[in-house]
């Protein structure tokens, strides 16, 4: 995250680094829910969203911005489907899963 790129929107020095733990802590929020979000990617979006609110001219664009952020729709982790007991085992021997892979560790 580039600190540089906050105060050239006009937020004060001494509030940068509380922005930036907020969306780091933001982000790990994201990921312990299943989403796939990266530090820099939620930087980007409050970012973006600041200066929409600021162009909107906003009451307080850091607080609509951080909301936004809240709200945001990020894509989820992909996350392989679990193998029902009974279906064909994955492994390709022809067998029940439950009578061959079951047990065995990925």
């Amino acid at each position: 995250m580039n600190s540089k790129q906050l105060t050239e929107l006009g937020i004060a020095p001494k509030d940068v680094t509380e922005i930036i733990s907020t969306i780091t802590k933001a982000a790990q929020n994201f990921r312990n829910r299943g989403f796939n979000v990266q530090d820099q990617n939620a930087f980007d979006f409050f970012v973006s969203q600041y200066q929409k609110a600021k162009a909107t001219n906003a009451k307080d664009p850091r607080k609509a911005a951080f909301s936004a952020l809240q709200r945001a729709k990020f894509p989820p982790i992909n996350k392989t489907a679990k193998v029902p007991r009974n279906a064909i085992c994955p492994c390709g021997s022809g067998a029940k899963y439950k009578k061959c892979c079951i047990n065995k560790k990925p």
